[in-house]
């Protein structure tokens, strides 16, 4: 019974809460809904129909405006007034006014000032907003479309572009059409954030709005008001101002191309005319015609020499195309016109950067961020030059200060992260790539240098996951294939480690590296012939490769092409003449032919370069014991022995040429040390065995060395037991 009363308790809270969900959403639906109405009616009064006539008092066209002050100033697009000869407005109240005449206008904007003649001054006016709206923000639209008086539609602000030469526009979903161009575009507290403007593209109503602030900023001339019949608003057809404007309006909707044409015509009419040649040069930077980029802004520079802003993009051009010298004199153009312009204090600093200019590059930084001192990107920047000049602690600081100013900064938590490695602070490292794949979960560079760091920890599993994940978001990532390869490998997992370097060279072909460790993974399964195709490779792309023409020579070695060993050697020795490896293998294969005297001499470069390399030391004895020079063998092996003291080999092989000389006693101490060093070395025990049986004659001894063979190499073993019992 209680069971039962429990599930219909739970049961009725259940419904309880969704009743109380749906009253919820009903009641915030409500209020938004009036608060709607409550906005619309506060704008409505405000909102006038305009209607203009021709010169024979017809008919034109319709469109929409609104009242910004009580004086009857009324905002509306210039392209409404096109051709009028006269014009009334119509208020929502349905009272009509003439138009006195305009007082100001814009025509690439899109945006006349008039004034209606009103004699009663108690009029209904919008406020004027100063701030740019964010892409989101809801807005109303009231206009008169189609002739339907004071029709409301809603949307959002879709897209804030900022035009080079024109300034910001705001792209909008609320729907415009023919009659609602000059509608004011309202933010929720009821002020103008733009002004609506139609564009038709295709037959389709591509929906834009002049920000407010192009309407704060038109200049009222001094002069009388000037009628509409004096105003000059019908345009020519073959003017170099209306090239000019259609080229803006295709540069609005990102038709490049089109908006090219339309300039160029322009250009054609009005050679003189700066604004032409800018957007030119813009609409070729979006097409990536750098030159035409360059040579356009040349020649604004010319007709306006004192324009920063152009001098910045010239230098911006520059260094798209790699001119980075270039890019200097253009940047400083524009810091001597406006001293205190930021970004091309933080973009010279750039430039100064990629050529190597550490010093001024943090000089020019620091000039940004005294201007503008939230300036992250410049703090950013200004912790890479750090960087480069080993100032990991000033470097860190720089980066913190760029993401205290902007959060979600994922590139400034990932250079601090590789500057923590820098300094060995690896698990701090991790924690920073980690924020920012907090950030920015689809960033593969931060999936790869955490790997990186990983791996540097020996974390190999972890170092293979992050690349996983880095490949998984960004498929085509060279690099990433190429470390995951690398891990593999320090895993022992050759035949994965030589898929990932496949797949590195599948997405970047001359990855001279990815060939390089194929090779090397190759090497390690056995595959020479393969690995010493990958090192070709490898050296077609880096001629100058050392280590490619070193491991060559080792795969060629094992093959026995001692003679093609020898020549890749020499190539590495070439590029590196202090490569004492390269000598050390040039020393193995001249002494796999033979050459004693030769493999002498490279052995001998080997320890000039690297005096304390114990294998050429000992492989210097070798080739001496060849030649039958045993005393300077075993001073060969002493060295090897002095760097090297738990070299069991060369305790063998200084036993075997005291041997030679007749030093048994030596020879006897040399194998014991060998073999305490590694208790499995089958020679070394069977050489003591001998010495012992045939030199000293104790069988005793010999025996003990047979039972330990026995457990190491039959074979031998018995061998040794035969020559005891003979």
């Amino acid at each position: 019974m209680f069971e039962a009363l429990l599930r219909i308790s739970i049961m009725v809270r259940r419904n309880f809460i969704i009743f109380f969900s749906l009253i919820l959403a009903y009641s915030i639906s409500a209020k938004a809904d009036d608060k709607l109405v409550d906005l619309v009616k506060k704008i409505k009064p405000a909102v006038v129909l305009i209607q203009t006539f021709d010169d024979n008092n017809q008919p034109i066209a319709k469109g929409s405006g609104f009242f910004i002050n009580n004086e009857g100033h009324i905002i509306t697009n210039y392209h409404v007034l096109e051709g009028a000869f006269r014009a009334i407005i119509k208020t929502s109240s349905g009272l009509e006014y003439p138009v006195k005449g305009i007082i100001a206008k814009n025509a690439d904007a899109d945006i006349v000032k008039l004034v209606a003649n009103i004699p009663d001054a108690n009029i209904s006016f919008l406020k004027l907003s100063d701030i740019v709206p964010s892409e989101g923000q809801d807005i109303v639209v009231i206009g008169n479309p189609l002739g339907l008086e004071s029709t409301v539609s809603t949307g959002i602000v879709s897209a804030v572009r900022d035009i080079p030469a024109f300034g910001k526009i705001l792209q909008i979903t609320a729907p415009i059409s023919p009659g609602s161009s000059g509608s004011p575009v309202i933010n929720t507290q009821g002020e103008v954030i733009g002004i609506a403007t139609l564009v038709v593209k295709g037959g389709q109503n591509l929906n834009f709005a002049m920000p407010s602030d192009k309407i704060i900023a038109l200049e009222e001339s001094s002069q009388t008001i000037l009628s509409l019949s004096s105003a000059s608003l019908t345009a020519d057809s073959n003017d170099a101002q209306l090239f000019y404007q259609k080229g803006l309006k295709e540069l609005w909707q990102e038709n490049y191309a089109a908006a090219i044409t339309f300039f160029q015509k322009a250009k054609e009419k009005n050679p003189q005319d700066a604004n032409v040649w800018y957007c030119l040069g813009v609409c070729y930077s979006k097409l990536g015609r750098y030159q035409d980029v360059i040579a356009s802004y040349q020649q604004v520079i010319r007709i306006t020499p004192d324009n920063d802003e152009v001098h910045y993009n010239l230098g911006n051009t520059y260094v798209n195309v790699g001119r980075y010298q270039d890019a200097i004199e253009p940047y400083k153009q524009a810091i001597r016109i406006n001293p205190d312009y930021a970004e091309a204090h933080n973009n010279l600093g750039v430039v100064y950067g990629k050529l190597g200019r550490s010093q001024d590059e943090i000089e020019a930084c620091k000039q940004a961020i005294r201007i503008k001192p939230d300036y992250a990107d410049a703090h950013y920047n200004l912790g890479n030059s750090y960087v480069q000049l080993g100032r990991y602690q000033d470097a860190i600081e720089s980066f913190k200060h760029a993401f205290g100013f902007k959060a979600d900064f994922a590139d400034a938590y990932i250079n601090l992260g590789v500057t923590y490695v820098k300094l060995g602070r690896h698990q701090d490292a991790i924690e920073t790539y980690k924020e920012a794949i907090r950030i920015k979960p689809d960033y593969a560079d931060a999936h790869f240098f955490l790997g990186i760091t990983y791996g540097e920890l020996g974390r190999f599993q972890d170092e293979i996951e992050s690349y996983e994940q880095a490949i998984r978001i960004k498929p085509d990532y060279a690099e990433a294939s190429y470390f995951l390869g690398l891990a593999y490998f320090k895993l022992g997992r050759y035949q994965d480690a030589a898929e990932s370097c496949k797949q590195a060279i599948r997405i970047k072909p001359d990855f001279a590296e990815a060939h390089y460790n194929l090779g090397i993974s190759y090497a390690k399964l056995g595959h020479n012939h393969d690995a010493i195709e990958s090192y070709k490779q490898a050296i077609r792309i880096k001629p100058d490769d050392a280590d490619a023409h070193y491991v060559l020579g080792l795969a060629y070695g094992k093959l026995d092409l001692y003679q093609d060993a020898i020549e890749s050697y020499k190539q590495a020795i070439r590029i590196k003449p202090d490569f004492a490896e390269a000598h050390f293998g040039l020393g193995d294969a001249y002494g796999s032919l033979g050459h004693h005297q030769d493999e002498i001499e490279s052995y001998k470069q080997a320890i000039r370069i690297k005096t304390d390399y114990a294998e050429a030391h000992c492989n210097l004895g070798n080739a001496y014991s060849k030649l039958n020079r045993y005393q300077e063998a075993i001073e060969s092996y002493k060295q090897a022995l002095k760097f090297e003291p738990n070299y069991a080999k060369a305790y063998y092989n200084l036993g075997v040429n005291y041997c030679n000389i007749g030093h048994y006693q030596d020879e006897i101490e040399a194998y014991k040390q060998a073999i305490k060093i590694n208790p499995d070395f089958i020679d070394a025990h069977y050489n003591l065995g001998l010495t012992y049986i045939i030199i000293i004659g104790d069988k005793g001894l010999a025996l003990e060395e047979y039972k330990i063979l026995k457990t190491l190499d039959t074979e031998l073993a018995n061998k040794l037991f035969n020559l005891i019992y003979k």
